[in-house]
């Protein structure tokens, strides 16, 4: 499941992957970090919990 734009992704860009029950593409629960980067400081992330080879599954929490 996925959420877009009413308009169309090619309208406005917008597409976010839906959580399937709240799980990463693993399976597990993701867990919460902040970013640090210059362009996006302090904002909220979920990822893959797994330090050894994580799934792709990246969003923001805002």
């Amino acid at each position: 499941m996925y959420y877009t734009c009413s308009e169309g992704v090619k309208k406005c860009g917008y597409f976010k992957w839906a959580l399937k029950d709240g799980k990463c593409h693993c399976g597990f629960d993701p867990i919460e970090l902040v970013s640090k980067t210059e362009n996006n400081k302090g904002r909220r992330f979920l990822k893959c919990k797994k330090a050894y080879k994580p799934c792709k599954f990246f969003e923001w929490a805002d």
